[in-house]
């Protein structure tokens, strides 16, 4: 597992995914469960090379993050500075790459003026 660090500023363009739940099995026992997932919000952001793309993360990593942010204050045009580092996983190994939120720091619009000062 590699881990390359990120660090961007984007753009929230609205929410990616809502609150959820779905049923599953339990890898390890096989017992059926069911699985709960937050919102996940869409960022766009353009990477060096000048293409526009969108991340979305997920609103459980907002509250992880250093520090916390509250996803319900984001209103679409909010800008963030984003940090964190994208794991990747060795080729063929079988797992997954998956990217790591470290801070979300509003700089722009609602969000950010309903960020406490640090």
């Amino acid at each position: 597992m590699q881990n390359i660090p990120v660090h961007f500023d984007g753009e929230y363009r609205g929410l990616a995914r809502l609150a959820g739940e779905f049923e599953g099995t339990n890898r390890d026992s096989g017992a059926k469960e069911t699985v709960s997932f937050t919102e996940s919000l869409n960022f766009e952001f353009e990477s060096v090379d000048g293409v526009t793309d969108t991340i979305a993360i997920r609103a459980a990593d907002l509250d992880k993050a250093t520090p916390a942010v509250d996803y319900k204050a984001f209103v679409k045009g909010d800008r963030a500075t984003i940090v964190g580092h994208v794991s990747l996983a060795d080729r063929n190994s079988g797992k997954d790459s998956y990217f790591v939120v470290r801070s979300v720091v509003p700089i722009t619009g609602s969000a950010a003026k309903k960020q406490p000062a640090v």
